[in-house]
């Protein structure tokens, strides 16, 4: 097991994968069923899933069951996307992520500003040209979601995406030299989004639960409620780097309902804004 919370990169393409890899100096641990690199000193390593959202969510799963996940590991899907109006070769953070046709979305969580721009997200089961207005287009990243917010804190998965067509350029452009250098171009965007994750990750690390199990004994909370509270009680702690943020801004709550209703509002107003 690595000290430092494991950060684990997921791609569906090897052109997708391969600068990282040579940036990271990754070598490869895993041939079947999936490629996985790693370098241990980084405590990072990278799978290369295939393409679909099934093929995603199995990589992810595999990559789970290799070791004991911790709530401060890291996980980021990496690939790129069409867009009908951003230009080719931005990046993007999923802020929603969605399957074509299904009900179910996911958010993950921004306890950050990498002032990376973020869009909405919608993952198809085969490459479109007909680009709903203001989503990334893609066919993994709901798998991806899916799989890793069952394994994963949700505050530290990110999907990241790089527009390689948009309504401009068609996917007739794209091929495996096109995309290995889209993704090279966006390394210092990509180094911004992981040092920022490690950040939040070190504050999820350091999170004392005696806060959490000390104000759960002074007010009444569901199973479920208590999971929240943990959750926003760590929320507050990464955000509020300047520590000024004490339980005893709580005394005045009736119920744990006031509890719960006072942290979101803390935790809104110590996030920071994005633009789209």
């Amino acid at each position: 097991m690595p000290t430092e919370s494991l950060i684990t990169l997921v791609c569906a393409l090897p052109s997708e994968a391969r600068p990282l890899l040579e940036h990271y100096r990754l070598a490869q641990v895993n041939e079947k069923p999936f490629r996985v690199f790693a370098n241990a000193e980084l405590s990072l390593r990278l799978v290369v899933s295939g393409i679909g959202v099934e093929a995603c969510a199995t990589a992810v799963g595999f990559c789970a069951g290799l070791q004991t996940n911790r709530p401060s590991d890291i996980w980021v899907n990496i690939g790129v996307a069409g867009h009908r109006d951003l230009d080719i070769g931005s990046v993007a953070l999923g802020a929603r992520i969605q399957r074509d046709g299904a009900s179910k979305n996911w958010y993950p969580g921004f306890l950050f500003d990498t002032h990376i721009p973020v869009s909405e997200v919608v993952s198809f089961n085969e490459p479109v040209q007909d680009y709903p207005a203001g989503t990334l287009c893609d066919m993994e990243a709901a798998g991806f979601m899916a799989a890793a917010s069952r394994v994963g804190n949700t505050d530290l998965i990110q999907v990241c995406k790089i527009v390689s067509d948009n309504a401009s350029n068609s996917l007739a452009n794209i091929n495996r030299e096109f995309v290995t250098r889209l993704v090279q171009q966006q390394i210092p965007a990509i180094e911004t989004l992981l040092s920022a994750l490690r950040g939040c990750s070190e504050a999820a690390a350091d999170f004392d639960d005696d806060t959490a199990r000390s104000i759960a004994s002074q007010w009444h909370f569901s199973q479920t409620q208590r999971l929240r509270l943990s959750r926003d009680l760590r929320r507050v702690a990464t955000l509020d780097s300047e520590q000024r943020w004490t339980p005893a801004a709580l005394d005045k709550c009736r119920s744990g309902r006031e509890v719960l209703s006072q942290l979101e509002n803390e935790i809104a107003r110590l996030s920071p804004q994005f633009a789209p």
